[in-house]
């Protein structure tokens, strides 16, 4: 608590009615803006429900004199090199190998997945509306496994996915990282085929950004609202995957960077899937 003392108290809000969520996941975007008189305007929106309250802050009541702004940001420098210094012998290095495995030119992303589209597709799959259903009745707690239904589902090479990630290093991670990151790769595969049926004329979308995931979601929960399918059940199932998705998702970005297969996992699967053959991309749509 002794970083909290430092703290100015400059103001609060309050969103009410906000869409309910499970715990972890909430879709709060906050906007902080600073005129050139000093007025600073905060603005908090909930994404899904586009509520917001905002309120400004004037440059004199509460604010730091010019002289304690220099001097703080002195020593936060100070603390951030601090900090990187400690962290530098765990971040440098690059993951273990497994034993026993002796390391080749042609293993590393040997499927292109760094630097050109590694398709992981059997076949472009007779993938539609009406197969919705089956491609969520093959979840497990709302994620999907890499394993035989994927492939059968989907027509996901199970193979080739586990060598693309297998040659970035999964295995120097332990079983459940690795477990869990199998189930991550697996989900952001099954969400972006399933996005692609519902709103095809979004792709390709840039996931390296990841409102992007949550854009199209939003876009394709609107479109399934209009198709009135099965009563709400597949919108239904669609908010709840991306919502576990992006909860679980959020623990493990840093390996993501580490493997070296993207900055987020939806890009990693979006190369996978031949989404990202071009370097132009459209922009995130916001509903």
């Amino acid at each position: 608590m002794k970083e909290a003392k430092r703290n100015h108290f400059l103001g609060q809000l309050q969103i009410k009615n906000i869409l309910p969520s499970h715990p972890g996941s909430p879709w709060i975007k906050v906007t902080i803006d600073i005129d050139a008189n000093g007025i600073t305007t905060v603005k908090v929106t909930d994404i899904r429900s586009l509520r917001s309250e905002s309120f400004k802050i004037g440059n004199d009541k509460g604010r730091l004199s010019q002289e304690q702004i220099e001097h703080m940001v002195k020593e936060a420098e100070k603390e951030r090199m601090k900090s990187a210094t400690e962290l530098m012998p765990r971040t440098s290095k690059l993951p273990a190998l497994p034993v026993g495995y002796e390391e080749k030119a042609s293993d590393v992303n040997s499927y292109g997945i760094g630097s050109s589209v590694s398709n992981v597709l059997k076949e472009t799959p007779r993938l539609n509306i009406s197969s919705l259903q089956a491609m969520f009745n093959i979840q497990e707690n709302n994620l999907w496994k890499l394993g035989a239904n994927l492939e059968e589902t989907f027509g996901i090479d199970i193979t080739k996915c586990m060598d693309i990630l297998q040659g970035a290093g999964l295995n120097s991670l332990g079983k459940k990282v690795g477990d869990d990151v199998l189930e991550l790769i697996s989900s952001a595969l099954a969400l972006l085929l399933i996005l692609k049926i519902i709103v095809p004329e979004l792709f390709p979308l840039d996931f390296s950004n990841q409102l992007s995931l949550l854009s199209a979601f939003m876009k394709a929960e609107n479109k399934l609202k209009k198709m009135s399918i099965d009563g709400g059940f597949l919108e239904e199932r669609l908010r709840v995957s991306v919502e576990t998705y992006i909860a679980k998702r959020q623990k493990y970005d840093w390996v993501c960077d580490m493997l070296e297969l993207g900055h987020t996992w939806e890009e990693a699967a979006s190369r996978m899937l031949g989404y990202t053959s071009s370097l132009e991309t459209k922009a995130p749509l916001y509903i």
